[in-house]
């Protein structure tokens, strides 16, 4: 779909060159800058012995995004929320067995059998399904959100239920994270050092 105005010829979708360019960062310096913040963690990734993944404060930022989505689903569903112990207890095993790979990983015998271990729990956050409705995000944590352009959206398949009023889309999408959470944690707590 292409408009005319007052800047001339544009496509609707909104990050392409010109808008970029008028609105977004004109002299590119955010750009820039950004190139040098993901270089650095590229690098330090590249350097370290075992990579360096804190899900320690992973799983209690995921717990903290369980209880805001427990609060917004109560506001919605009132008596017909459905129930987020089972999550909520899978997110504290998770959180749990995060210290426990902390720990590990500064006495790390084997990186290698540690970092295969890391490497595994990360992919283990891709639903195979993808979200609701978008099935080309994968992320079960963060995902750009559907209904507002440019924010990102934290537990977008227990979010989006919620935001769409869908009481089975949120239980679903609850079962789905913590059977998630759970397979995360089983796979820290394999870790045992040679």
């Amino acid at each position: 779909m292409r408009s005319t105005g007052d800047y001339g010829v544009y496509h609707s979708a909104f990050d392409n060159y010109d808008w970029f360019r008028r609105f977004g960062d004109s002299t590119f310096e955010y750009s820039q800058e950004l190139s040098r913040v993901f270089g650095l963690q590229v690098l330090r990734m590249a350097e370290a012995d075992v990579l360096p993944y804190d899900y320690e404060s992973y799983g209690m930022d995921i717990s903290n995004y369980l209880r805001t989505a427990e609060t917004n689903a109560a506001d919605v569903f009132g008596k017909q929320t459905p129930s987020f112990t089972e999550v909520n207890a899978a997110a504290a095993r998770f959180t749990q067995a995060g210290r426990h790979i902390g720990q590990a990983e500064v006495t790390a015998q084997d990186p290698a059998q540690l970092n295969r271990i890391l490497i595994q729990t990360e992919r283990s956050f891709l639903l195979s399904k993808g979200l609701p409705r978008r099935p080309w995000f994968k992320h079960a944590i963060f995902a750009p959100s559907e209904l507002k352009v440019y924010s990102a959206s934290v537990l977008p398949g227990i979010s989006e239920g919620i935001d769409q009023r869908d009481v089975e889309l949120t239980r679903v999408e609850i079962e789905a994270l913590t059977k998630i959470l759970n397979h995360a944690s089983a796979l820290l707590e394999s870790y045992h050092p040679r």
